[in-house]
């Protein structure tokens, strides 16, 4: 899942930066785009709200992400705790609740683990 925000946030930011000011500028430079302004405008409007909504479906990840690495700042890891890190039962609370929200992920990231 996490690939997935990745993958999400270089794409919608990409469409953001670089697609919507190339868009604009062929329309300004060119005559390769028909529609008016307004319209692109319109268009654009509508992309980013979509692009908006679907990033929602990752602040699950991103907050427990953070709360994972809180735990880690606070933490002084040797080898030891490494391996006894995963087993801490807010550790597993986590993982469980990644696993809640993200069933599919999961299915497929354990039988690829195998």
């Amino acid at each position: 899942m996490v690939e997935a925000a990745l993958v999400y946030c270089t794409s919608a930011n990409g469409q953001i930066v670089q697609e919507f000011t190339e868009a604009m500028r062929l329309r300004r430079m060119t005559s390769l785009i028909k529609e008016s302004y307004a319209e692109m405008a319109t268009t654009m409007v509508n992309d980013l709200r979509l692009l908006h909504e679907e990033g929602f479906k990752f602040a699950t990840i991103i907050l427990e992400l953070h709360y994972l690495s809180r735990l880690l700042e606070v933490e002084k890891l040797n080898l030891n705790a490494v391996s006894t890190f995963c087993r801490r039962p807010e550790i597993q609370q986590l993982a469980a609740r990644l696993t809640t929200a993200f069933p599919d992920s999961y299915a497929d990231s354990a039988s690829s683990d195998v």
